[in-house]
């Protein structure tokens, strides 16, 4: 089993264990504190379950090698999984903004309990700690579903602070006896709505891209062709092609060689491309190489 595997699945085994305890915190906070905007920070929590499970399925799912139907590897699976987790963050966010705005349609009558004051502060810190420590491993190991899965985390922080301010003005109002003030935690509910599906569509566009064969970034383009360019009786390099397949890198290119070359000869200097390219990068799962005659001498 991989390292990086195994630390994908302890990042989001972790996610799912504090947002079970923290689903059931914010849940019976939000129902005994009678706070609109706690409840539906508790139902993202519930959401982010079903996330971090996405995580794991799409590690599994992306680790088997390629075989008869997918003879490039399963390493989409992961992106399949990062847009699944946005779609979650996503629908998370949506059912935040509609609890609330009924909630304000319905009418506000009693300020929310302490109670759920201290729920929403505990989940910061929580969801905080566990943001960053998901964030670490998944630039450990260059796993964008893992960190897909910490922004995940960061979005119920944002949820759980516009949830503090509204319960706690709310809470203020009431004390100082203005009513109005009562409205201010659903209107946070509202607030952490359109910034959790602002967030899930930068990560769904992301995954989306990755899906639609887009090409690597031109970083890694030119750092391929220098690469190839040093491979002893190359003389061109040119149509350098790369794209991602979830956390690999699958490379297309043709290469000049001289025109008297043997064919034995030119299959070896392109044995000797794709070694070196696989050999300077670990991210490489696939190199096709195509081979022209150059008829300039370089």
């Amino acid at each position: 089993m991989s390292e990086r595997y195994k630390t994908g699945v302890l990042g989001a085994g972790l996610g799912i264990a504090i947002n079970i305890l923290l689903l059931v915190i914010k849940g019976l906070a939000g129902y005994l504190a009678n706070s609109q905007a706690m409840l539906a920070d508790a139902f993202h929590s519930g959401a982010d379950i079903f996330a971090s499970a996405a995580v794991i399925v799409g590690m599994n799912v992306g680790k088997k090698p390629a075989d008869k139907e997918h003879p490039y590897g399963h390493g989409k699976a992961e992106t399949v999984a990062s847009k699944i987790i946005a779609l979650v963050i996503i629908f998370g966010g949506l059912n935040i903004g509609l609890s609330s705005l009924r909630s304000i349609y319905q009418g506000i009558d009693v300020a929310p309990g302490g109670l759920a004051l201290w729920a929403a502060a505990i989940s910061i810190m929580i969801k905080e700690i566990t943001f960053r420590y998901t964030s670490f491993l998944g630039k450990k190991v260059d796993c964008k579903v893992l960190l897909a899965n910490a922004w995940d985390h960061r979005s119920d922080v944002f949820s759980s602070l516009a949830a503090l301010v509204g319960i706690g003005g709310a809470r203020m109002g009431d004390w100082l006896g203005y009513s109005q003030f009562l409205y201010l935690d659903p209107l946070a509910g509202v607030v952490v709505s359109i910034l959790i599906v602002k967030l899930g569509i930068s990560i769904a566009g992301e995954a989306t891209y990755e899906l639609m064969d887009a090409s690597a970034n031109s970083e890694i383009l030119e750092d391929i062709k220098e690469k190839v360019c040093f491979v002893p009786g190359v003389k061109e390099v040119h149509d350098v092609r790369a794209r991602f397949a979830g956390p690999y890198i699958l490379v297309d290119l043709r290469i000049g060689v001289k025109c008297e070359l043997t064919v034995k000869e030119g299959h070896d200097i392109t044995k000797e491309v794709k070694k070196r390219l696989m050999e300077s990068r670990n991210d490489i799962l696939e190199v096709i190489v195509h081979v022209n005659p150059c008829e300039i001498e370089t």
